[in-house]
C-alpha cells in the first residue's frame, strides 16, 4: 500500500494498481488486476494484466489457488463421501431418488443434483460409470 497525500487529503492506494494503471492497457470492461504468476508481492508491469473477475476467478483455480472446501470438508455438510457413494451404487440401481433422500434425510433435489452430477461430483464409483447414475422412466 502506498500513502498519497494532497492539499491535506490522503489517499491510500494498492501498489499494483498504481504499477497496471500507469503501465498496462486496460482492455473495455476489464477492472480487475491478475498477477500473472500468482506472486502478489511481484508488482512489476509485466507481472500484471487488467482482466474480468471471471477470468481472475478462473486463472487462480487453474493454479490451484483457490482452497475452496468440497464434499465434508465444507462445514454445513450432511453426507460424507462414503454416503456419497452408497447414494451412487443405488442411483445405479435404480432405486427411487426419494427413498434415498429419506434414508438420507437430505432433500429430493440434493439427490437430484448428486445423481446428474452437479454435487459431489469428486466422489467416483468407477462400477457406476458417470453421471447420471439413474434416468427417469419417459412419462406415457
Amino acid at each position: 500500500m502506498v500513502s498519497l497525500s494532497v492539499s491535506a487529503k490522503r489517499d491510500v492506494q494498492l501498489v499494483h494498481r498504481l504499477v497496471a494503471s500507469a503501465f498496462c492497457e486496460q482492455p473495455e470492461g476489464c477492472f480487475v488486476i491478475n498477477h500473472i504468476d500468482a506472486d502478489k508481492s511481484n508488482n512489476r508491469s509485466e507481472n500484471l494484466e487488467w482482466t474480468t473477475s471471471k477470468a481472475n476467478t478462473a486463472h487462480a483455480m487453474s493454479l490451484d489457488l483457490m482452497n475452496c472446501p468440497v464434499g465434508s470438508k465444507k462445514g454445513a455438510a450432511k453426507l460424507t463421501e462414503a454416503d456419497v457413494a452408497v447414494i451412487i451404487r443405488r442411483l445405479h440401481t435404480k432405486e427411487q431418488q426419494k427413498v434415498i433422500a429419506i434414508d438420507f434425510c437430505v432433500s429430493g433435489p440434493r439427490i437430484a443434483d448428486i445423481n446428474l452430477g452437479k454435487a459431489w461430483r469428486h466422489v467416483v464409483v468407477p462400477e457406476c460409470g458417470s453421471p447420471p447414475y439413474h434416468l427417469r422412466r419417459p412419462q406415457v
